[in-house]
Parts: C-alpha cells; sequence; structure tokens
C-alpha cells in the first residue's frame, strides 16, 4: 500500500470543529508507516480506493445491489453515541464474551466477506489467522475461493457461513464436511 501519511490527514482528524492540532496525531512509531494516519475505520477508505483495481473497490465497499442496508445500517451506527466516564474504576471491566459455549476476547468478530481472495492473496487464511491472533471470530463466506479445511487449520476462532438450501439428502457429504472443518459452526 502506497504510504499517505504525508499526503494526507486522516478523515477523523478533518472536522474543522476538532480540538486537536496536526501534531497530536502522531501515533505509535512501531505501527507501519502507511497506518499512521488511520485513526478510523473511515479514513482507510481514501488509500484503499487509490491501492485497489475500481471493481475490487466497489465490491469491498459497496453493499448489496442499491446499497439501501449499507445506508440504513449506517444511519443506526450514526444514531449510536459513546459517552466515555471518566473517574471511574475500570480495573474489573472486561470486554470478553461466550458465543455458543466458546470463550472471546471481544463481543465482536470479522464478518464473512465472499472473495477475499481477491482483496489479498489468501485472504481467508490472512483473515483466519488474525482472528485467532486476538480470540475473536471470523466468519469464512459460504462463497470463499479457500478450502474449509485449510481457514479451519489457520485459525481455531474461523466459523463457516453456510447457506443451506432445502433438506440435504443423507449422500450429501457438506454438511458432515462443515462439521468436521469447523466444529464452530453452530447447527
Amino acid at each position: 500500500m502506497p504510504d499517505t501519511s504525508e499526503t494526507s490527514q486522516p478523515v477523523s482528524a478533518t472536522n474543522a470543529e476538532s480540538p486537536h492540532s496536526d501534531a497530536e496525531w502522531h501515533v505509535d512509531k512501531g505501527l507501519p508507516r502507511a497506518l499512521s494516519r488511520i485513526l478510523a475505520i473511515d479514513d482507510f477508505e481514501a488509500p484503499a480506493r487509490r491501492y485497489l483495481p475500481r471493481p475490487m473497490f466497489g465490491y469491498v465497499s459497496g453493499g448489496a445491489e442499491t446499497n439501501a442496508s449499507l445506508r440504513a445500517n449506517r444511519a443506526q451506527f450514526d444514531e449510536i453515541e459513546l459517552s466515555p466516564r471518566v473517574l471511574v474504576d475500570v480495573s474489573g471491566r472486561t470486554a470478553k464474551t461466550t458465543l455458543f459455549g466458546r470463550g472471546y476476547d471481544a463481543p465482536f468478530g470479522i464478518a464473512p466477506m465472499g472473495g477475499t481472495s481477491m482483496a489479498a492473496y489468501r485472504g481467508d487464511i490472512v483473515l483466519a489467522r488474525a482472528a485467532a491472533k486476538e480470540r475473536i471470530p471470523m466468519i469464512m463466506s459460504g462463497a470463499s475461493l479457500t478450502r474449509l479445511e485449510e481457514v479451519r487449520a489457520a485459525g481455531a476462532t474461523a466459523w463457516f457461513q453456510a447457506y443451506l438450501p432445502g433438506a440435504w439428502s443423507t449422500e450429501s457429504r457438506a454438511p458432515d464436511s462443515i462439521r468436521s472443518s469447523s466444529p464452530s459452526t453452530s447447527r
């Protein structure tokens, strides 16, 4: 990814009402330079638009059909306000959660996206490893280009998004394959 740290401010920093100066946006020197100006999820859009081929950027950044769900979801998230409390003891707080009998370090995970291998070489493997390292769920799309067994071997927190049309016959091997490779799949 091209280095954009010297050419642009993060979207989150361009708010005219922001009390922060440009000097306050410098972050951990251990981060790759390409990430030094990324402070919020929206900050990824401009570099991604420059880096990815147009069809891939549209696929990754867009929603289905007319983007109606994408806009509706964004409108709902925009109504949520997180108000931090100060001078409150947080030593006993945790973001850990249990889902389907398994513990995770955060109450969210990586959602399925068919075609991750178009965005990154062996994208599902990369996501499965990252999710396992951070102990969060990663859901592999049914439209993945990578074998389920490889993804499951790369990350123990990987789930599988199965669309099971109608009743499966007793001769069908797909449910057995899913169950044996991905015990995290809920039934």
